[in-house]
């Protein structure tokens, strides 16, 4: 599952997603895309799905995987996208309430439950750590505020993060930035780039 980054187009991300999808790779681009409920070639099924979500069937596990996903979007656009109406509505309000509504929807204790996002997302306020050398460490890129670890649904098991571009757990929840796989500046020449694989049960 692939979801749209700052840096990225949405356009272009979801382009391919007619020949990427029959096997079994999910390019996202919008916070309110909607994936198609088929199976892959590979016996990959997408079972349920809604705007932000997606859940998935493997034939090796006897448990489905849900995926809450927003790609970026800065504050009003995600406010557009989300069908938001009120306009004093913060950027963590908006997205703790799609979230928390999507997850008691779908996500029980049945599956695996999953949250992916590509937002600046620190453990709280007084966060000072998450600080990188260039400009991904601002609180407010493009519009966008900083998300709290309390926004996020409490169903959710594992958090997979994109925006700041060095591998960093927030706080002592499973809540990870994995960091950009190759250096993006000058000032990242430093930073050992990291993968990470999680077992997830």
């Amino acid at each position: 599952i692939c979801i749209a980054g700052n840096h990225d187009s949405p356009e272009r991300v979801e382009s391919p997603e007619a020949l990427a999808d029959v096997s079994g790779i999910f390019l996202l681009g919008y916070p309110n895309s909607t994936p198609e409920v088929f199976q892959t070639h590979n016996g990959i099924e997408v079972t349920r799905a809604d705007e932000g979500f997606m859940e998935l069937t493997l034939p090796q596990l006897p448990y489905p995987i849900r995926i809450i996903f927003t790609p970026f979007a800065n504050g009003e656009r995600l406010k557009t996208f989300l069908g938001v109406d009120n306009a004093d509505a913060t950027l963590r309000e908006t997205l703790e309430a799609k979230w928390q509504t999507l997850a008691e929807k779908y996500c029980n204790t049945d599956g695996v439950n999953l949250l992916t996002t590509h937002q600046f997302v620190t453990h709280g306020v007084d966060d000072t750590d998450s600080r990188e050398p260039d400009d991904e460490n601002i609180i407010n890129v493009g519009g966008t505020s900083a998300i709290y670890l309390e926004n996020f649904p409490k169903e959710v098991q594992y958090v997979a993060l994109g925006h700041i571009h060095r591998c960093y757990r927030v706080g002592s929840h499973e809540v990870w930035y994995s960091g950009s796989p190759l250096e993006y500046s000058f000032a990242e020449s430093e930073q050992e780039k990291y993968v990470l694989v999680s077992e997830i049960e």
